[in-house]
């Protein structure tokens, strides 16, 4: 309704918007999905490889992004402790 309201006081049909001051309604939160334990058995039997492996494991244990993955290089690996350091 305010959409058309409004479009009729642009086109000059009506000489005030009688919808202006109305609020658009609150959208709800979104409800997260979340990922089952027999889901990720199956994404990790799918991995053909032992890279692909170890970097869905990597990926899901971290809660890294793919974006924030491909931009990794031998610079963010600590060997010594054994850490990684992530930026996204």
């Amino acid at each position: 309704m305010k959409s058309l309201f409004r479009w009729t006081h642009k086109e000059g049909h009506v000489s005030k918007n009688p919808a202006a001051k109305i609020k658009d309604p609150k959208l709800g939160k979104r409800i997260p999905k979340f990922v089952t334990d027999r889901e990720i058995e199956h994404l990790r039997e799918a991995c053909l490889t032992p890279m692909e492996k170890a970097l869905f494991v990597f990926m899901f244990s971290t809660g890294s992004r793919i974006g924030e993955i491909v931009t990794l290089d031998m610079n963010s690996v600590n060997w010594s402790n054994h850490s990684v350091i992530v930026k996204g």
